[in-house]
This record gives structure tokens, sequence and C-alpha cells, in this order.
């Protein structure tokens, strides 16, 4: 069970994010500060730049007129770092199980990082790494979304 403590810390970081998304093509100012607003711990102030950078910097590259790749790679990667192949080795697992099932990729890794956030949640991880696969989450999201408007089976 999430203590009450940890569960509104939760709802606090996934507003700020959530509001920082929402805002970031709009009002590109009002999404820094909503992102500045997530240092109320240290760790969040650290972390989460350093974790985040590789994918925002893959995904919207500003060198490719910020269309980069899908950032899949960047994701095993921080992962890696961050909990020591745990993620990585249950993303690959999962990512291969629902790719023999024939479901299409995108599909594949959304229902694959959600996984990821139900561990998450269950091994009571702290917010820091909660925000960086909400991130993480919702930026597989905006690169797979073509992919995610067809049906969840590939067509044999």
């Amino acid at each position: 069970a999430i203590p009450c403590r940890a569960a509104y810390n939760y709802v606090l970081i996934s507003r700020l994010l959530g509001g920082r998304l929402e805002r970031l093509s709009q009002r590109p100012a009002l999404a820094g500060v909503l992102i500045g607003c997530l240092a109320f711990k240290p760790q969040l102030g650290l972390l989460i730049p350093v974790a985040l950078a590789p994918i925002v910097g893959h995904i919207w590259s500003p060198l490719l007129r910020f269309k980069g790749g899908k950032g899949l790679a960047t994701t095993f990667g921080i992962w890696s770092g961050l909990t020591l192949w745990v993620v990585p080795t249950l993303l690959g697992a999962t990512f291969s199980a629902f790719l023999a099932l024939r479901l299409r990729d995108g599909w594949a890794v959304i229902i694959g990082m959600a996984g990821i956030g139900a561990f998450l949640f269950i091994r009571s991880a702290e917010p820091a790494l909660i925000t960086i696969w909400a991130f993480n989450s919702a930026a597989l999201a905006w690169t797979y979304r073509a992919s995610l408007q067809h049906s969840l089976v590939q067509p044999r």
C-alpha cells in the first residue's frame, strides 16, 4: 500500500508534469516554470533533467528540426542507469512477448511502459522515478501516436 503522503506526492508530480506537457507548445515559459516547481525535493531537481535530457534530445533533436527518432533505445539506456538492468529486462521481455503476439509496435511499447509503471508503484519507487517514468511514457506515446491510431493487432 502506498502511504497517503506518497500518494499526494505522486498526484502533485503528475499534475505539474502534465501541466508542463499540456503547455509545452503554447506557452514554453510557463512549461519551464512548472518543471521548476518539480524541484520541491533536491533529488527531483537534479535527477529528472539529467535522466530526461537524452530522451528529449533524441526525440526532439534541434539538429533535425525537432523531428528525431522514436526514443526507445534511449529509454533502455536511461532505465539501465537508473535501475541497474531491472527495468530494461522487464521492458525487453514485455516488448518481445507482445511483438510475438503480433501487436503493433506502438501498442507493445505503451503496454510495456504501463507494466513498468505498475512495477514502480508496487515497489513504492521514489517520486523522481515515477516522474521520469511518466514523462518517458508520455514522450513514447507522442512518438508512436500514428501506430496507436490503428488496431491493436497487426493483420496477417
